[in-house]
């Protein structure tokens, strides 16, 4: 599964949800981005990773998810993230169907 996130899938993706959303969804999804940047900056043994937004309920919530360099996979989380609300009708089709089939919105992609 995690594979296909280290896809050109996932840039696709990541541009696609920038015009899709509304203002207070793009103001979370700038601080994931940075909190992403910082995740990515802080991990040594990272080969790959990935920050995704996952759903739960009726909020979209940040995680980062890399490949380390002995192949392993780990996820993190921001344990301060209250993510933010979202209304599905905001969102673009491509969007909707990376939720509804995979759970999560590949957003950027490093390595």
């Amino acid at each position: 599964m995690w594979d296909i996130l280290f896809t050109a899938g996932a840039a696709l993706l990541g541009g696609l949800l920038g015009y899709g959303i509304a203002e207070l969804i793009s103001r979370y999804l700038d601080k994931a981005i940075e909190w992403f940047n910082q995740a990515w900056n802080g991990i040594q043994r990272v080969k790959r990773a990935v920050g995704i937004l996952i759903m739960k309920g009726k909020r979209l919530y940040k995680r980062f998810v890399a490949l380390l360099n002995d192949e392993e996979i780990e996820e993190y989380e921001d344990t301060s993230d209250e993510g933010v609300e979202i209304d599905r009708d905001e969102l673009n089709p491509d969007i909707l169907k990376a939720l509804d089939e995979d759970g999560y919105i590949p957003v950027k992609y490093y390595g």
